[in-house]
Order: C-alpha cells, then structure tokens, then sequence
C-alpha cells in the first residue's frame, strides 16, 4: 500500500487533505508472492480533533473514487477479457489516543484504538452499504514532533451478501511524518 497526499491546516485542529492510493493484493488460494492488478485511489479526507480529559480524539472522514480490476463479459454473461471498473467509497474513523508517559505529547509512548466504517457505493461496488470495518489497536512513539513510529494489530471484517464474514488479522508498523513544506 502505496497513499502520499499532502494535507492543508485550516484551522488549528482542522485538517483537509487529498491523495493517490496504490495497493495490490493477492487472490485467496493463489501463490501469496504474486500480486494481481493493482487498485488505485484518489482520495478526500477531512479531519478534526479534540480532547478529552487525558484522551486524545480524531475523527476522519475520507472519500475515494477507485479503479478495481474486473473482467469483461459479453452480452451472454461470458467473460471475455479484463478491464477496469469504478466505484465509489465513504469512510469514518474514530481514533482515541491516551498517552501512556507524562512526555507523550513530545516524546513519549502512547496507545491507540481506532474503528473505522466503509461504505461502498456506485459502480462495481455491490448492494451492501457498509462493506468493511477496520478495527486496530496500536503502542507509538512520537520519535519528534514531527515522527510517529507505530505497532500493532488490526482486525479487517469484510463481506459480501449484508454479512462480514471474512476477517483478517493483520500486524501493522508505521511512520507518519508531518514535517510541513515550508517553515512559519
């Protein structure tokens, strides 16, 4: 997975942001070193924060147009070659965010859990309205105030037929900069 974009501070926990995706994934069953065609993104995402007492919150709402890999078929349904489809995606995210050392804001470790919804919808997207959630759980370290390094686990649940019935368990490792452009 592939997302640079670049993000715009509107107010002083308002942020507007905007990007390209690349992913591939393999198919269930197939050699797991090879890829399939990969999906691309473009993407939207407000987002806005807040406290809590200790609890750090972050809302995120993104939205994408995607190009998937599909197949052609002809007017008798007999698949005839591949091609590229489109659909359209809304996402939520929750993140709260407690520090674990009295520095977290600076330097310190802190734990984080997050859920977050899709909702597919147009084109190749299928008839079931919410088609996914991701729920994670993370231990970071702000390495400087403008570097996070994170660890953790996240449970992916998608399905198809108004049931979320795959799940796969992930284990995810992170750097986030937010080194601005240009200095104030």
């Amino acid at each position: 997975l592939l997302r640079p974009g670049v993000s715009f501070a509107v107010a002083q926990r308002v942020k507007l942001s905007g990007g390209y995706t690349v992913t591939a994934s393999r198919d269930d069953g197939a050699d797991p070193f090879s890829t399939r065609r990969p999906e691309h993104r473009a993407w939207l995402s407000a987002q806005l924060a807040h406290g809590l007492g200790p609890v750090s919150l972050g809302h995120r709402l993104r939205a994408e147009h995607r190009w998937l890999p599909g197949i052609s078929v002809d007017d008798a349904g007999v698949p005839i070659g591949e091609t590229r489809v489109t659909a359209e995606r809304m996402r939520y995210s929750l993140r709260a965010t407690i520090p674990l050392t009295a520095r977290a804001a600076d330097r310190g470790l802190y734990l984080a859990a997050s859920d977050e919804v899709f909702a597919s919808f147009g084109g190749y997207a299928g008839d079931m309205a919410f088609d996914q959630n991701r729920a994670t759980v993370v231990v970071g370290m702000r390495a400087s105030r403008s570097l996070r390094v994170e660890m953790g686990y996240m449970l992916q649940s998608s399905g198809e037929d108004g049931r979320l019935d795959e799940r796969n368990h992930t284990l995810q490792i992170s750097a986030v900069s937010s080194t601005p452009f240009r200095r104030r």
